[in-house]
């Protein structure tokens, strides 16, 4: 049957990045891929797939075949890595070049959602062409899935993505969890000596359909400035008009990291902005990101 619109499969739809993707994909009939929640106010159509079974992700290339695919289902816990290596590895390596060769059988687009944690973080702002440096085992699987991918896809996109925020249907999310919604009932302890170059999820979002237009190799999507977790603690309570006298600063030596985790991994994304990407400033980000909150019917 004739399809008057191009289909685009996101893994991860129940993620934060994932769930963002939908409100970007103007243009494109849009089938969402989870494991076992549906993305939360999706524009599309979502189905339930364990990507680690080769077969039935075969079967569904074959039912309901895309004409692109954004892949950011991961398993993106460090301490999980840590604890299950093994496991983990399943998900955030063998399922992605499963689906990168899949996919390179098909001549299919591929984006291929990455960290900026595949480096140590003690030569930033980190460029695209500087050898990665994984402390983690999260890193590790990573860089594994990196390389795997573009070997297997050579005309994929490898997007490294920063400390991402934003909110997954009505919950905020990644960087905003604890620092957006609600008053902290207690103190939140943040590295001052830790540096991102943090994005939110609509943001990122963008860039990752500009790759999937543009780019093939390696592309750094991060935000463009650098900021210690604290500091970014401090812009949302200003933003979001929550109690700033319960975030504490403490470094990293103050706490018993488990894995470790780099000190600076900032990315420069000079390569992303000659292709369009220009993420706006973190303020007019989180102030936006607010702004669609509250419209959705969120609370300060």
């Amino acid at each position: 049957m004739r399809r008057d619109s191009k289909r685009l499969w996101i893994t991860g739809a129940s993620g934060l990045l994932g769930s963002n993707l939908f409100s970007s994909c103007a243009g494109w009939e849009v089938l969402g891929l989870h494991y076992q929640h549906a993305a939360p106010q999706s524009r599309g159509p979502s189905v339930s797939i364990d990507l680690t079974n080769y077969i039935s992700v075969k079967t569904l290339l074959h039912d309901s075949p895309p004409d692109a695919v954004i892949h950011c289902a991961a398993i993106s816990d460090p301490g999980a890595c840590e604890r299950e290596p093994r496991t983990t590895r399943r998900i955030n390596v063998e399922a992605v070049l499963n689906l990168a060769g899949l996919c390179a059988d098909r001549a299919v687009p591929f984006v291929f959602t990455s960290s900026d944690l595949v480096f140590d973080g003690t030569r930033a702002p980190y460029r695209e062409t500087d050898p990665v440096s994984p402390i983690s085992f999260y890193a590790e699987q990573k860089v594994e899935a990196e390389i795997g991918t573009l070997e297997k896809h050579p005309a994929a996109a490898v997007c490294r993505m920063p400390l991402l925020f934003g909110f997954r249907g009505d919950e905020p999310a990644g960087a905003l969890r604890g620092l957006a919604g609600t008053q902290p009932t207690a103190e939140l302890r943040l590295f001052a000596d830790e540096y991102r170059t943090p994005v939110s999820a609509s943001v990122g979002a963008g860039g990752l359909l500009i790759a999937l237009r543009t780019h093939h190799g390696i592309l750094h999507l991060g935000g463009g400035e650098r900021i210690s977790r604290y500091e970014f603690g401090r812009l949302c309570a200003d933003v979001f008009t929550t109690d700033s006298a319960r975030l504490v600063p403490c470094r990293q030596s103050d706490v018993n990291l488990s894995p470790r985790r780099p000190p600076d991994v900032s990315l420069d994304i000079t390569k992303a902005r000659q292709l369009g990407y220009s993420p706006p400033s973190l303020r007019e980000q989180l102030q936006a990101a607010r702004n669609a909150w509250i419209e959705r019917g969120g609370l300060l």
